[in-house]
């Protein structure tokens, strides 16, 4: 079988993240929304880990950076997307 590679190079500046409890999913979108980080674009993937993605990976870093004690609070990791780490 044969399949067809895709290039997918908005997930390069993507990111994956780790919640401390997955119940904080809905917090943390109010508060992208309420704190006017609205070009970040969140989604739950199951269990406690979500996926962050932007217009471009400097956006999510500096937004990350300048709210680093809130992010603390809610996400235990967040990391870039890599493929290797695809299941």
């Amino acid at each position: 079988m044969q399949v067809q590679e895709l290039e997918m190079d908005w997930l390069t500046t993507s990111y994956v993240g780790k919640l401390h409890n997955y119940k904080l999913f809905e917090e943390i979108r109010e508060l992208i929304f309420l704190g006017s980080m609205s070009m970040i674009r969140i989604r739950y993937l199951g269990d406690n880990s979500i996926f962050f993605s932007g217009k471009n990976k400097v956006i999510i870093t500096k937004i990350v950076k300048e709210n680093v004690e809130w992010f603390e609070n809610i996400i235990e990791s967040i990391d870039p997307w890599f493929w290797s780490k695809v299941v």
